[in-house]
């Protein structure tokens, strides 16, 4: 097995002498926290191999038979979802435990409950990647076992995951399909930049921008097609020299047009918003309240309530006036940077893991998370009533959640025209004028 434990400067190193490789970013932590919002929030997805196994389990305290807790489907073949009781899944109990694990033990329980938080994919080239979920309250705790520690259990998931024939690749762009290793290879040149903390945050976002738009350049692309250790080191350097230009282009970056600003409202409204089956339904009338939700709020005017829960329903805020509201400190953006080495390491960002998104395609989408966390954060610093102009870990926290949920889950995001408007935001032009309006009090210690 070799490890690919990878952070600023990756380094490959053999393990018990195998031949499986292991993609993950090491700056991540997890331990349970048993809160139980794995259990309540999401469908559980099981196989007929699982229910039928299941169904055989003698569990006290069901409210129902247990031949009577799964329900088909209807969206998928051969997958069936266990049934829930306000809210929760019926196997959680009142002490947030779950009655298949208290009786049987964890390897019992269905695939999709044991590999949560974790998000591993199989590769063609044989190879794994691992990370943790960014929307579990553990994981942004940052506390715990570091991913590392946790070898085992991907091996094993990979072995699971592996029976359904599912095998990830992902390219470059249309057209340009350089492999895997060089993909990779690519990538570590971003997080020689995104993971810099010589750079403050802005300048770190705004540098990877350029970075791809140099490399959309028909003239460049052999760059991408001839990646190779020097990919990162060439990257970085560039990135150095071009500092006083990028901080020229944010300071002197003029406004946000109406039009542009309705656009990231857009955007960020499918970061936040809640899962239409949920609380929609399929129903008519539930699509259109949907669209009337997200037309005020992208024209600055919508109820927070529509999209963030547990907050007053009459609150109406917009994320630019919020941002311009309060600033937040270097510090509490660690947390971020971590999350986006771990979609670097891995290529969560591209190919099978989201939506199939070319290379090209996930890092404008991973670029915008920037923006919209900061955003967001200062949406939920405002629902909390803080009259404290600095936003803090809590409500940051609560925004990456909010993000990394829907980065490569929500439907939204597979919408040609927001890839068009994710595009359109990572322009060297437009870019600076959106980073401008995000006040993060400067430090070294990101």
């Amino acid at each position: 097995m070799v490890i690919c434990n990878e952070s600023l400067n990756a380094k490959t190193e053999m393990k018990n002498g195998g031949d499986k490789k292991i993609f993950y970013h090491k700056e991540q932590s997890y331990s349970c926290l048993n809160c139980g919002k794995c259990c309540r929030l999401w469908d559980v997805p099981i196989t007929t191999a699982e229910k039928d196994r299941i169904s055989k389990l003698k569990i006290d305290g069901l409210p129902i038979p247990i031949e009577e807790c799964f329900v088909r489907d209807t969206k998928r073949k051969n997958v069936f979802l266990i049934r829930k009781k306000d809210g929760n899944c019926i196997f959680f109990d009142e002490k947030n435990y779950c009655r298949i694990h208290s009786a049987y033990g964890e390897k019992v329980k269905p695939l999709a409950c044991r590999i949560y938080p974790f998000d591993t994919f199989n590769w063609k080239d044989h190879s794994v990647s691992a990370s943790f979920r960014f929307d579990c309250h553990a994981v942004v705790a940052r506390k715990g076992k570091k991913i590392g520690d946790y070898q085992t259990q991907i091996l094993g998931f990979s072995d699971e995951l592996a029976r359904s024939g599912i095998f990830s690749d992902a390219i470059y762009r249309k057209g340009l399909a350089p492999g895997l290793d060089k993909l990779r290879t690519i990538a570590e040149g971003y997080k020689s930049i995104l993971l810099n903390d010589e750079f403050r945050p802005a300048i770190r976002i705004l540098a990877a921008a350029r970075l791809l738009e140099f490399h959309g350049r028909k003239e460049n692309r052999h760059d991408i097609s001839d990646a190779d250790k020097s990919f990162g080191r060439d990257a970085s350097g560039l990135a150095q020299r071009s500092v006083p230009e990028l901080e020229d282009d944010i300071e002197n970056g003029p406004e946000l047009d109406l039009r542009r600003k309705i656009l990231f409202r857009y955007m960020l409204s499918g970061f936040i918003r809640t899962d239409e089956a949920v609380r929609y339904g399929t129903f008519l009338i539930g699509r259109l309240r949907r669209l009337k939700s997200l037309l005020k709020f992208s024209l600055g005017s919508g109820r927070i309530s529509d999209f963030i829960e547990n907050c007053d329903e009459h609150l109406v805020a917009d994320p630019f006036r919020t941002l311009e509201k309060f600033h937040s400190k270097n510090e509490i953006w660690q947390i971020y940077w971590s999350y986006v080495g771990s979609k670097l390491s891995s290529l969560h960002f591209c190919g099978y893991p989201a939506f199939s998104y070319t290379f090209e395609e996930g890092m404008r989408h991973l670029i915008m998370t920037f923006p919209v966390a900061a955003a967001v954060a200062s949406l939920y610093h405002e629902i909390d009533g803080n009259k404290d102009q600095k936003i803090d870990a809590n409500d940051f926290q609560k925004a990456l959640m909010a993000v990394d949920h829907t980065f490569s889950r929500s439907p939204f995001f597979r919408l040609k025209h927001v890839k068009k408007i994710s595009k359109e935001f990572c322009r060297g032009d437009v870019l600076p004028s959106l980073l401008k309006t995000i006040k993060i009090s400067e430090s070294h210690n990101s």
